[in-house]
């Protein structure tokens, strides 16, 4: 026990400080501007030079109520001479709880003695707490890290930069816009491409990421520094920029709230669109640069990767408007929602509370249109955001299967439960009152409930669904016989064209050949002249048998010769059909032997190929059938397992790909043939479709159970 904590526990209370009592004042040096909005006449105030800098958003009675604070007034005082310049009835509570809020933003102005005096009164109160103030790190959607005071910094870059606002550079931006959408367009393939792998972090080393966030941090602070000199432009001066992350990921920021007060709607969308309009201008000179420059230099290389950084993406990235960026702010200034993120978030809240959970919560009402637009708002804005924590969860599992593969899952974890830890905090509140409103009703009816909750539960364990693998496929013929020339000859005759049915033995391709033809009719020549020396010779007694010798020789010669004439009919080996396009176009051409000229398959019966994970054979223990949808069809088609491949193998496209990294490589493949019987003719060779193998039947729980219980079983072991 150190000493200070001995004094601690040794030592009286310290008697509390009577303070005096003081009532609000508005802030001397607060700016007021009045503006149009949606919602008709707004006041706009901000406190210039205020810790934290921020505007302060007023209806006109408001404003009125807010003005009548001048630190001598009573809260009584306030409501009376509010009552009498508008003709309300408010009271002297109603007044102290108007304060109260307006206190909690930090509003109210303070002397440096007040300010002292609260401090020393807070810790006095707060003596025995121990409590330690700690940054909500759970939180990730923003937080800051670095921030200063940026008014000197921007004031001196726009004495030296002010000519950016003028017509003719704008004109000249817009010159060199056009140059950089011709020199990339005529490379737009290849600059897409490689947009998409430099924002990949997916399976990349440390040395990319740091390439990326220093390009990245590099152009923000151009883009930072541009909102700053707009808003310097129209009046308002930034007093807050510095370092953060959203969703972990490093950005820099400047506060212009200023400008929503000297500033109209069109200066205020000015500031917002500046931002992202600078990195363009910087990526049109680098584009003219890169363009400019030879192949392998450093300033080509440096001029390429700032087009990556602040070009495509960079638009897209900022000007969405699902998330609290340029593109938010654009958004919201544009249509006139003023935070549309915060209303729209909880206004579903409170429906959901409502109308599914049947909580007391009063819903609030917005008019047309931003009853239709807050909704869809929220719900979008909602899927984004959770798409996001999502993304950034699997790109931290990536980046650590990078360099462990196998443990990977464990810092992962542990890193998507931080960026989760808001969520799971908000949803363990809403389930405390939920179960503090629910109780006494349960608790009235709880056999009811509890046969209400048996039958959900086994409803869920009732094997009812049929787990199934969906892979997809090309349909194959089973037979396929390639025709080909087995002499060299020209085509003299097509029988058959595409899409003809043919049956085994059918002649399809007749050919001529010269020589082959001239030693046909020579063979028979000779067989015919050794026939009649063979008779001569037998009826005169003479050498017969040397006669009968080449008899026997030139009738094998003419069979040898007649086969190769035979060669010359090209006729089909199966029953099936004609696959070869424009066959006519064969004759009168040359063939040489081996020359392939026709192809017929039998598609009566065909095969599909599905190409099925190593985790998924699991579900095919037990096989119910099989359904094959093709493309092309409405409706789908009953199918039978003929083989399933013994061991598992790399799928072909597998072995042909460049982009497996280590860690993240695809899992072996099992090759699962499937035959399906054509009757009515309707499917033919080289058709895609998806197929379904259908197995047991399990319940909705343990299905959903299961990758939990997969994952802990493959790695406690």
């Amino acid at each position: 026990m150190n000493l200070a904590r001995v004094l601690d526990q040794s030592l009286p209370d310290i008697p509390a400080l009577r303070k005096e009592e003081t009532f609000p004042c508005i802030h001397p040096r607060l700016v007021v501007r009045e503006h149009e909005d949606r919602d008709g006449t707004v006041i706009m105030c901000v406190i210039p030079g205020g810790r934290p800098p921020c505007y302060f958003r007023f209806t006109r009675y408001q404003y009125l109520l807010a003005s009548l604070f001048d630190g001598r007034r009573s809260y009584a005082d306030v409501a009376e001479e509010y009552n009498r310049q508008t003709g309300a009835n408010l009271t002297g509570e109603q007044v102290k709880g108007f304060a109260d809020g307006m206190e909690k933003v930090e509003f109210w102005y303070h002397t440096p003695l007040e300010r002292s005096e609260m401090l020393c009164h807070e810790l006095m109160t707060t003596r025995h707490q121990h409590l330690k103030k700690k940054r909500d790190w759970g939180d990730l959607s923003s937080i800051t890290f670095v921030e200063f005071d940026p008014d000197r910094y921007i004031t001196w870059v726009y004495r030296h930069f002010s000519w950016v606002y003028s017509r003719a550079f704008l004109v000249w931006s817009a010159f060199m816009f056009l140059v950089m959408c011709f020199i990339l367009g005529t490379q737009w393939h290849e600059v897409w491409n490689d947009s998409l792998a430099f924002y990949d972090l997916l399976g990349k080393g440390g040395s990319h990421a740091v390439l990326f966030f220093g390009m990245f941090l590099s152009l923000g602070a151009v883009h930072e520094t541009a909102h700053g000199l707009t808003c310097k432009h129209f009046g308002g001066s930034p007093h807050r920029m510095g370092a953060f992350t959203i969703y972990l990921v490093p950005a820099i920021f400047c506060d212009v709230s200023e400008v929503w007060v000297f500033g109209g709607r069109w200066e205020r969308l000015a500031t917002v669109v500046a931002g992202v309009l600078s990195e363009v201008v910087v990526a049109s000179y680098a584009t003219v640069v890169w363009w400019a420059t030879p192949r392998g230099t450093l300033l080509h290389t440096a001029s390429y990767y700032i087009i990556l950084s602040g070009g495509i993406f960079c638009v897209l990235v900022n000007w969405n408007p699902l998330s609290k960026m340029d593109g938010y702010y654009l958004f919201s200034e544009f249509f006139r929602f003023h935070d549309i993120k915060g209303q729209s978030n909880a206004l579903i809240s409170a429906w959901v509370r409502k109308n599914i959970f049947r909580m007391p919560v009063t819903v609030p009402i917005f008019p047309y249109p931003k009853n239709i637009v807050y909704p869809i708002y929220g719900v979008l804005s909602g899927c984004y955001c959770y798409f996001m924590l999502t993304f950034f969860s699997r790109v931290a599992y990536h980046m650590f299967s990078y360099y462990t593969p196998r443990w990977a899952i464990v810092p992962a974890g542990i890193v998507a439960l931080i960026i989760f830890s808001t969520r799971i905090r908000m949803l363990v509140a809403f389930m405390r009152d939920f179960y503090h409103h629910k109780m006494p009703i349960f608790r009235a009816h709880w056999r009811k409930h509890t046969l209400v909750a048996a039958g959900i539960l086994i409803a869920l364990l009732v094997p009812v669904r049929r787990e199934y693998v969906e892979e997809p496929f090309v349909l194959e013929p089973l037979q396929r016989a390639v025709l080909r020339a087995e002499i060299g000859a020209h085509v003299d005759r097509v029988l058959a064209i595409e899409g003809d049915h043919v049956v085994a033995g059918q002649p399809l391709i007749v050919m001529h050949d010269l020589e082959v033809q001239t030693r046909v009719a020579r063979a028979s020549t000779d067989l015919e002249s050794a026939l009649g020396r063979s008779i001569e010779a037998e009826l005169r007694y003479g050498d017969f048998a040397s006669a009968r010798q080449g008899q026997l020789e030139f009738a094998e010669i003419r069979d040898i010769v007649n086969d190769r004439a035979r060669r010359l009919q090209i006729t089909s080996p199966i029953s099936g059909v004609v696959v070869t396009p424009r066959t006519p176009d064969l004759v009168g051409t040359y063939a040489k032997a081996g020359t392939q000229l026709l192809e017929v398959a039998d598609v009566s019966v065909l095969r599909a190929r599905l190409y099925v994970p190593e985790p998924e054979m699991r579900k095919l223990t037990t096989i119910h059938e099989v359904v094959l949808h093709p493309d092309s069809h409405w409706g789908s088609v009953k199918a039978k397992v003929a083989m399933i491949s013994p061991a598992s193998e790399e799928h072909p496209a597998q072995a042909s790909s460049d982009d497996n990294y280590k860690g993240a490589s695809e899992a072996s493949e099992f090759d699962v043939q499937v035959l399906v019987t054509n009757r009515d003719e309707g499917l033919t060779d080289g058709m895609t479709g998806t197929a379904k193998i259908f197995g047991r039947r399990r319940g909705i729980l343990p299905t959903l159970l299961q990758p939990v219980r997969d994952g802990l079983a493959r790695r406690i072991w």
